[in-house]
């Protein structure tokens, strides 16, 4: 049988998949928006997926412990750029992007606590004359912000909000599939992530020159932004920090 996994198409997964896993797979990649959906379709057979959307196939799917993308501070992928301070965001026009549900929940959810506005009362559909823009992935690495006065990373202000690492993805796998795939994922990702770890540049460089090569129009990233960049993401966590995750996940209606 040929398995079906979803592969988050932005350089932050890259290393997670430098192995090939130990059953036979297709790999089929997309934005994170498209993987929740196609798992709620149920088309795919274990896939990253953004953590807020669980609750959508939380019936169908379990997730995996500990291998995810995290950040445990500065994350560089995630940014809010805004024309005004954050704290004076409330009642002004935000662009929320529509291809990740996790990343825009949480910062909804930190707003609401932290800063006692609700991005979603004033969002717009488009940055263009929007008065703050908040981007995730390739796009957050790339978007031009000189017209924007202040720039956000989202990592740094969830860090200091809520002192814990924060999951952006998480890797579900079908309930009937589970225990036929959970050891040899957990191989797959943990070799990957073994290879990745004995030479970090050279896979940097790697990535660069894959990622110029696709296209996409989005402007090029240098081997060593994408090397500083890995170094601040997190592929996995103990129980604990995990745990909380999901539990702040639950409490703001993510599942």
């Amino acid at each position: 049988m040929t398995y079906k996994i979803g592969k988050v198409s932005y350089v932050n997964s890259y290393p997670l998949f430098l192995s090939d896993f130990p059953f036979d797979c297709k790999i089929l990649r997309d934005y994170p928006a498209a993987l929740n959906a196609a798992c709620a379709r149920g088309e795919l057979d274990a896939s990253l997926i953004s953590l807020w959307s669980y609750g959508r196939i939380k019936d169908s799917y379990k997730i995996l412990p500990n291998f995810c993308i995290a950040g445990d501070g500065d994350v560089k992928s995630v940014i809010l750029s805004s024309k005004y301070p954050i704290e004076s965001l409330g009642g002004k026009r935000i662009f929320l992007t529509p291809e990740s549900k996790s990343s825009v929940s949480a910062f909804r959810a930190m707003c609401m606590e932290k800063y006692g506005f609700d991005p979603y009362l004033n969002r717009v559909d488009s940055p263009r004359g929007a008065d703050a823009v908040f981007l995730i992935g390739d796009a957050a690495l790339c978007f031009d912000s000189r017209d924007f006065n202040y720039r956000y990373d989202f990592g740094a202000l969830w860090k200091k909000a809520m002192t814990f690492p924060m999951v952006y993805a998480v890797v579900v796998v079908k309930n009937e599939l589970f225990d036929v795939l959970k050891d040899g994922l957990c191989e797959g990702f943990g070799r990957s992530l073994e290879i990745f770890a004995k030479d970090p540049a050279l896979h940097s460089r790697n990535c660069a020159e894959e990622f110029a090569s696709s296209g996409g129009g989005l402007r090029p990233l240098s081997a060593e932004e994408l090397l500083d960049y890995y170094n601040v993401l997190v592929y996995r966590l103990g129980d604990a920090d995990f745990k909380k995750n999901l539990l702040l996940a639950r409490k703001h209606g993510a599942f």
